[in-house]
């Protein structure tokens, strides 16, 4: 059994993960949230903002007390609400949202916990990317913009801390195929869209196959599509 912090635990990605790799392992999971129902499977550290210094010694100390031994990161922060708005109709409010949620608070749990990561002997530190990065969509530059800077962040910290038993990885993705962003694009590309729980039995199978030269990676999680290889980004985009 293994010791498992997943961060983010309120969004779809986060909940689904918690869920599945608590059948198998120790899970604990944040949420900004007061109120959180999780069917008694794993823990849940409530109101737990990674953009507060305050809330982040507290975290470290609950994760120090819970886990005794080497332990693993999911990094399921995020915030996408205004995305796909011209660059210039976004406010600088924003923009600084769309980057603090997505980048900062990944780069404040490491700050905080690689420490006692490395203390107890290692583990996972795992976040998440978007294929925006590698095309550069036009309405989506801030978010793209946070996205670039967690895969910077993941492979410094494997090139830092390998020597400390820690494995950066970071799973580029395109977007999840939940009821909420369906409706927000009835039209879109559905068939490329991935499934949450495709995700979690990816990370499942990758904390199990631990192997000692996979890290600093960014690994691309897609599906085909004929839709995806042979329409514009505008076209794949309609309401």
């Amino acid at each position: 059994m293994r010791n498992i912090l997943i961060t983010g635990g309120g969004s779809p990605l986060g909940r689904e993960i918690a869920e599945t790799l608590s059948k198998k392992n120790k899970v604990i999971v944040t949420t900004r949230k007061r109120d959180y129902d999780a069917n008694n499977r794993f823990e849940v550290i409530t109101e737990i903002d990674l953009l507060k210094s305050s809330d982040l010694k507290i975290l470290f100390a609950e994760i120090g007390n819970s886990f005794k031994y080497d332990f693993s990161v999911i990094n399921c922060t995020g915030y996408y609400d205004t995305g796909q708005k011209p660059f210039l109709e976004l406010t600088l409010e924003e923009d600084n949202k769309i980057f603090d949620a997505n980048y900062k608070t990944v780069y404040n749990t490491a700050k905080t916990l690689l420490p006692l990561m490395i203390k107890q002997g290692g583990g996972h530190f795992i976040s998440f990317s978007c294929n925006s990065v590698n095309h550069n969509y036009p309405w989506m530059i801030p978010y793209t913009n946070s996205k670039t800077a967690i895969e910077s962040l993941t492979k410094g910290l494997a090139n830092e801390f390998s020597q400390h038993g820690i494995f950066a990885n970071c799973l580029q993705m395109s977007t999840l195929r939940t009821n909420e962003e369906i409706n927000k694009k009835p039209f879109g590309d559905h068939n490329n869209w991935l499934q949450v729980s495709e995700i979690a039995n990816f990370i499942q199978n990758l904390l199990d196959n631990n192997h000692p030269y996979f890290n600093g990676n960014i690994v691309q999680l897609f599906k085909y599509s004929d839709t995806y290889f042979n329409q514009s980004y505008f076209d794949r985009i309609k309401r």
